[in-house]
Parts: C-alpha cells; structure tokens; sequence
C-alpha cells in the first residue's frame, strides 16, 4: 500500500507541475526510495555559501522551499560521493525520483534534462585527475632525475593525457551549459582547457549562453570571457609584420640597452620565469638553440622574472634579472598575455614571428639569417 501510495504522489507532483501554474510550485521536490528518515542537503555551486537539508519523510518525499532563489547551478548531494548538479532558474520547478541507495545514477529528472550530461562530465573529469596523479607519482621514484629531457618528457605525457580528456569532453553533449562547465575543468592548478590557447571555443560557449544570462554562474563566466576578449585584443597590437616599440630591453655592467641599438642584425627577445620548471627547461632549449647563432649575426636578449642568473657566456647575448616582473605599462604595450614569451624581429625591428619555440623558432631564425 505504501509503494502505491508513493507511485501516485510521484505521479501527482509530475502531473501538478505539468498542468498547474508553476510559479506557485516548490523550486525542488521529489520522492527518493528507500530514503525515509534520512536527509539531502543542497547548496549552491559557487557564489554565496550555504547548505539547506531537506529530511526525506516517512513516505520518501523531500520539498524544497526557500523564500527567495537565485538562478543558478546547485549541488544536491546524499554525501560528497553522491551528489547530483542541478540548474535552478525561476519558473521552472524541478521535480525527482530517484533511490537512494543509488543516488543519483538513474534518478529522473522532471524540469531539468542535463543531469545525466552533467553526471558523465563529472566523471570524465574524474578519470583525467586519476590519471594526472598516476603520472605526477613518477617523480616521488628514488630513480626519477629531474633533468631537462625528464621533465620535458613528464609534460609530454602530462600534455598527451589532458588532450586526450579534451576530445573525451568536446564528444559529449553540445549544450552550451555543459560545455560551459566542461571548459571549466581543472586539475590543480591545471586547467583542462587553458582559455587562451581554446579562446575560440570560449567565445563560442559565450555566444551561445545569451539566453542564460540569468544564471549566477553564465554571469561569472561572460565576464571571465570578456576579460579574454580585452586580452585578445591587447595581444594584437604587436603581430608579425609590425614595428617593435623602442624599449629599455636590460641593463648590463651599467650600460642601457634598448631595442634600436639591436637594428643590423636578426633579434631574439625572450620574457621567462625563470622559477617556474616548465619555463625554465623552455629557456634551456632556446639557450641551446640560439647559440648554434651566435657567429652568424644573431643577438638574444633575456629577459628573466625572477633572481635566477642565466650563464652569460656569449658575447652579443644580453641578460637581465627583472625580480619584480614587468610593470603593468610595459605588458600593455608588448601584448604579453601568458608566459614564457618571445618575439623575433629582422633587422630593421619589424616583428618576424612571436611565442615560436623549438622547431619553429629554429625555422624562423635560420630565415633570418641566410638573408
């Protein structure tokens, strides 16, 4: 009697919510098997914190009913294993039916038709931290040596893991809110999607989230996109085929140096932080790279954002130790949006190329030179 008396209230709420004016229902009810006695909480993804429970009564049911809302994304968990994403917006009450004991796979969801996207990007994102940590673990082996061509290699296979995550994310669903959340992915300090190197695919979602202003979260990630626009935009102000400003580039031995002093010969400019170990086996490469140069008219300036001496062991190669990074004012007008970065001008200061490396820089550079 009881399970037929649960069916049809299930059935009434889908029915009521369906047919009734739904400004007036609860913005979240439902009935979870098996959950009589216990209890849920919910709380908002991000923004103002705060955890409501709702107790799960005798006959399974739970309700809902904060005085005000705000539409948004929200959490409603059994435990932090157990947990469903919901999108709460005004006007659209949400109503499930799940069991508890497997809460939330297989619950149905009336009023909100994403929460299974938004369970299997949950556990995609999972799976690619596992395996990030399985990687990193190399590194605590007695036999890992921190060389150059080891870290390079552990970045290979860091790169090659989370790029393979990327297309597992980008084949899932291709509603803007999923893709949103999924560009959002990150691991530690690593992002699953780095917003400059996919700008695209963030003005893209951008463009796509118009009709979901209303939600917290859309808000917080438009703004995001639109300081990325403003990065764009900055970033084009020096391109390939434009005149490198006249800039104070280092002082050595008291000596000013600045970029028309470099004219009559082909310019490397390096910016690199030096303490960072990624960018620092970046600088090693170039370093290498560059000096096969030096007798052929080429002269590098480095320029490094911490205390970190580089060697300073070829003649028309300039050094200078910036430990306070650069001013705000001279970001501005280089464009640098991320680092390391570089630029390549020809010998009359035009910009050949910018943030080549390795094989290209190589390209560029053996360019310059022959000509």
């Amino acid at each position: 009697m009881a399970k037929l008396w649960n069916a049809l209230f299930i059935s009434s709420i889908l029915f009521l919510t369906a047919c009734s004016d739904r400004s007036n229902a609860p913005a979240l009810s439902g009935i979870i098997w098996g959950g009589e006695g216990n209890r849920l909480t919910i709380a908002p993804a991000t923004g103002n914190p705060f955890i409501d429970t709702l107790l799960i009564d005798n006959h399974g049911r739970f309700v809902w009913t904060p005085d005000t809302v705000e539409a948004g994304f929200y959490i409603l968990q059994k435990n932090p294993e157990n947990q469903i994403l919901l999108v709460l917006q005004h006007g659209k009450p949400i109503v499930i039916d799940a069991q508890y004991f497997s809460f939330p796979k297989g619950s149905r969801v009336e009023g909100f038709e994403l929460h299974e996207d938004f369970l299997e990007l949950k556990e995609v994102s999972k799976q690619w931290h596992n395996d990030l940590a399985i990687i990193s673990a190399l590194t605590s082996d007695s036999t890992w040596k921190p060389g150059v061509d080891e870290i390079k290699s552990l970045k290979h296979k860091q790169d090659s893991l989370t790029d393979s995550y990327r297309q597992k994310v980008l084949t899932l669903s291709q509603h803007p809110l999923v893709r949103m959340v999924g560009l959002m992915q990150t691991s530690g300090n690593r992002p699953l999607f780095d917003m400059w190197t996919y700008k695209d695919l963030y003005f893209e979602v951008d463009s796509a989230l118009v009709n979901y202003s209303e939600l917290r979260e859309v808000r917080t990630y438009r703004q995001e996109v639109a300081k990325l626009y403003a990065l764009q935009n900055k970033f084009e102000k020096l391109k390939a085929g434009d005149s490198f400003p006249n800039l104070v580039l280092a002082i050595n031995r008291n000596d000013t140096l600045t970029t028309s002093d470099l004219k009559e010969s082909p310019v490397f400019i390096g910016l690199f932080d030096a303490g960072d170990s990624e960018q620092a086996a970046v600088q090693a490469r170039c370093a290498e790279l560059l000096r096969q140069y030096r007798w052929r008219g080429l002269k590098a300036v480095y320029l490094n954002f911490d205390s970190t001496e580089v060697v300073r062991d070829i003649p028309q190669f300039y050094y200078a130790n910036l430990e306070g990074g650069l001013s705000p004012e001279l970001k501005e007008e280089l464009g640098i949006v991320n680092m390391p970065a570089c630029f390549v001008l020809t010998q009359t200061g035009i910009i050949a190329a910018r943030n080549v490396w390795d094989d290209r820089l190589q390209q560029v550079i053996g360019q310059l030179v022959e000509k």
